[in-house]
C-alpha cells in the first residue's frame, strides 16, 4: 500500500493525465501505438495512414507500431481511445538516440491507446506498444504529450 502511495504521489506531481492514474489505481495501464502521420512534404500537409507513410519517409527505430491482434490477445479492458502527438518540434522516442527521432516532415502522430491489465505490459511492449505513462517519466523515454481526440469510424473498433 505504502508504494501505491508513493507511486500516486508522483504522477500527480508528473503530471500524469487522470485516465493512467485511474488505470494504474485499477491494476491497469493504457498503451498506444502510432496509428498514422501527418506530413508537409513541400507545400502539401495531408495525414497518411502508417502503412502509407512508410512509402514516404523512413520510419524511424522504436516507433510504436503496435500489433493489434496479439494486444486483443492479452485482453483489452476498456474501448479504444484516440489521440495524437505534437511532432512539429524534434520528436524522438528514446532519449539520447537520434535513430528513434523522427524526420521534419512529420507534424504530428495519430495514435490510438488501449487499457490492459498492468501485469501485461512487458507482452505489450513486445507487441509494439508503448505504456502512455512512459511518455510522461522521461529517463529512457523522451518526454511527450498525447492529447486525446475523437477517433475516426474505421470498422475495426473494439467492442
Amino acid at each position: 500500500m505504502k508504494k501505491a502511495i508513493i507511486l500516486l504521489s508522483a504522477l500527480a506531481i508528473l503530471g500524469c493525465e487522470d485516465e493512467d492514474v485511474k488505470a494504474t489505481i485499477e491494476g491497469n495501464t493504457r498503451v498506444f501505438a502510432v496509428d498514422g502521420l501527418k506530413l508537409e512534404i513541400g507545400n502539401l500537409t495531408e495525414y497518411y495512414s502508417l502503412e502509407e507513410a512508410k512509402d514516404l519517409i523512413i520510419i524511424p527505430n522504436n516507433l510504436p507500431e503496435g500489433d493489434y491482434a496479439g494486444l486483443s490477445n492479452l485482453g483489452i479492458k476498456e474501448e479504444k481511445q484516440c489521440g495524437y502527438i505534437d511532432a512539429s518540434e524534434r520528436t524522438c522516442f528514446l532519449s539520447g538516440d537520434s535513430s528513434t527521432c523522427l524526420p521534419n516532415t512529420v507534424k504530428m502522430l495519430g495514435v490510438e491507446i488501449y487499457t490492459i491489465d498492468m501485469e501485461n505490459i512487458d507482452e505489450a511492449a513486445q507487441l509494439g506498444f508503448y505504456p502512455t505513462i512512459a511518455s510522461h517519466l522521461g529517463g529512457k523515454y523522451v518526454d511527450f504529450d498525447i492529447t486525446t481526440s475523437h477517433c475516426p469510424i474505421t470498422g475495426n473498433e473494439v467492442n
